[in-house]
């Protein structure tokens, strides 16, 4: 018997090291490899020129503090932050002291004194860092298609209505430019209540988190008035709650899928006919398309296109709730279509029709980069042979 042996892997040369950290580490959010703490470096975003695209923000508002300093991992390669890359290294802390992930770049800075003062008629927030930003902040709140605002709980609205009891709300139809108290507020700011708060959203694509009916919704824009609190900490710094609103306007309601919301939407829409295509195809020659289908569904897989890139992109750029709610709007557009399809086509024809959402409300999202692209065309299925919507 004859034993192979196998002889060692040739390091990699550094030059394709060098390659792999500028075109495949580099378009992803993470911090670099630091030889500092995670609160003295560059992010990768900000050290390519991607001042936009920095997580520092993210940092501030949801990590907040680390338990510990990272000092050194492994090897002499500093720890790869809150992404968690290299979470299996061995580290060295100090353990008396804790620290912050940050980005320090200059973009980050508060602005110099001698700038001038924002207009009066735009209104500032402060932002995670001290310094106050320019950009107007924008109070959105969901009502359902009858413009009564849904409950601020939706088991506590389910409890009332199974004993009997009212649940009250308000119509903010024909009330544009009017001050309107809430009919019920309770403590503040505890769900205490079905309909405890005026509950707002400074980020649009998080507003249909806790929409009891769902989809679809009017989007309005108010003006919380009086004390205004928030009960969701540094995880939904986006969260208004107040007893007490203006009525600005009504605005359209895609932007509750945030700035991709008309596309999403319209991609929906289209949903139907092209699962007709899609489950023809199958039928008409089902070997065939399933070699088609079949690398294309191992990439989605093996680049966690749909799992990693779609959900954390939507948590970064806050259209989680839109995420979610674009989802199950597929997979309800195709549902009809897909029941008389064999069991392979719909899991197939399902899967198709969530990435395609998905990459159409995040194409903003994932483009830095060939392989961030890579990824987005895979969402958009663009290597199957059905014709795509032209929406981006």
């Amino acid at each position: 018997m004859t034993t192979a042996v196998l002889r060692p892997r040739p390091p990699m040369p550094d030059t394709d090291a060098a390659w792999i950290r500028a075109h495949v580490l580099a378009p992803k959010q993470i911090p670099p490899a630091w030889h500092e703490c995670p609160c003295q470096g560059l992010s990768n975003a900000c050290d390519h020129g991607r001042h936009t695209e920095c997580g520092h923000d993210q940092w501030v508002a949801w990590w907040g503090r680390e338990p510990e300093t990272v000092i050194q991992t492994f090897g002499g390669s500093p720890c790869a932050g809150a992404c968690g890359l290299g979470r299996g290294w061995a580290t060295v802390h100090l353990a008396d002291r804790s620290c912050w992930t940050r980005c320090t770049c200059r973009c980050h800075q508060p602005p110099p004194e001698h700038r001038t003062a924002p207009r009066a008629h735009r209104a500032t927030r402060p932002v995670p860092g001290g310094h106050m930003s320019t950009r107007p902040t924008i109070h959105h709140l969901a009502t359902r298609p009858d413009g009564t605002v849904p409950p601020t709980c939706n088991h506590l609205a389910e409890y009332a209505r199974a004993n009997g009891e009212p649940v009250p709300t308000v119509n903010l139809t024909h009330r544009v430019g009017q001050t309107i108290d809430h009919p019920s507020p309770g403590q503040k700011w505890y769900t205490d209540k079905p309909f405890s708060y005026f509950h707002m959203y400074t980020r649009p694509g998080e507003v249909l988190d806790r929409i009891e009916d769902g989809w679809p919704i009017r989007l309005w824009i108010v003006e919380p008035l009086g004390e205004v609190g928030n009960w969701g900490g540094v995880h939904y710094p986006y969260w208004r709650m107040s007893h007490q609103i203006r009525v600005v306007e009504e605005t359209e309601a895609w932007r509750a899928f945030g700035h991709r919301g008309k596309q999403t939407l319209a991609t929906v829409a289209q949903l139907p006919d092209l699962a007709k295509e899609w489950a023809a195809v199958w039928a008409a020659d089902p070997e065939r398309t399933r070699r088609t289908y079949a690398p294309w569904m191992k990439r989605v897989e093996d680049t966690h296109a749909l799992d990693w890139w779609v959900f954390f992109r939507a948590q970064y750029s806050r259209r989680e709730a839109a995420r979610e709610t674009a989802e199950k709007l597929a997979l309800a557009a195709v549902e009809p279509i897909v029941a008389d399809a064999s069991e392979e086509a719909a899991a197939a024809i399902r899967l198709r029709a969530r990435c395609l959402v998905a990459g159409q409300l995040l194409f903003d999202r994932i483009r830095n980069g060939e392989y961030e692209q890579e990824v987005r065309g895979y969402l958009l299925g663009t290597a199957l042979d059905s014709a795509q919507p032209a929406l981006a």
